[in-house]
């Protein structure tokens, strides 16, 4: 009689061999793009107030979660008096506290009857930038701009720059203001991290 070999089963491997065999190698790809809009999606709702965590209760031995570290502020920098019919450039800067930034939704709030050729841009604190939003209405004077980065960081610098032209001179001053929407994701937090933020008056001169 013939002996018969007996062959030891290998670890199963939950997918028939003749399948595995055929199987080409997965490779999941996020555009950089992708990862930006999942941070903003997850950490800021435009205009619409701020995204929570639904609450509930800690099991037994489970800690707590912490406050927001609000610790981010929010300003115009320095600028000299301007004239009518000029144009001007003003920086938005940002100081970021002990917050990692990652992504940030200016609303600047201007008078349309003042201000014209509206435009705001990225300044140099994201080093490459993701623009997701960017806009100006000047029936209302409002301009938007919504940037990430994948390179979150801290520290201060210029986040934007808001430039216009002043028209004929109605006011003997201009006001940038920044809406109350305003806000800024920091890794680790789940809701707006802005603490402060200042507006900016400049005179007009003739």
């Amino acid at each position: 009689m013939t002996d018969i070999e007996t062959i030891q089963p290998s670890e199963p491997t939950g997918i028939p061999e003749d399948v595995s065999r055929e199987m080409p190698p997965v490779r999941k790809v996020v555009s950089p793009r992708g990862i930006i809009i999942v941070i903003v999606c997850a950490l800021l709702i435009s205009g619409a107030g701020l995204y929570r965590l639904k609450s509930r209760k800690p099991n037994v031995g489970e800690k707590t979660t912490t406050a927001t570290l609000r610790d981010t502020e929010l300003f115009f920098g320095s600028a000299q008096p301007v004239r009518s019919g000029s144009s001007v450039s003003i920086p938005i800067q940002i100081r970021t506290g002990a917050n990692t930034v990652s992504a940030v939704a200016l609303i600047i709030r201007y008078d349309p009857k003042l201000l014209t050729n509206v435009t705001i841009e990225p300044g140099r604190f994201f080093p490459n930038p993701t623009i997701l939003a960017q806009s100006v209405n000047a029936d209302i004077g409002k301009a938007l701009l919504t940037i990430g980065t994948l390179s979150p960081r801290q520290g201060e610098g210029m986040i934007a720059v808001f430039r216009a032209t002043i028209m004929a001179a109605l006011s003997s001053a201009m006001t940038l203001a920044f809406d109350s929407a305003t806000q800024v994701a920091a890794l680790g937090e789940n809701t707006n991290v802005v603490k402060k933020t200042t507006n900016l008056t400049l005179p007009i001169s003739p």
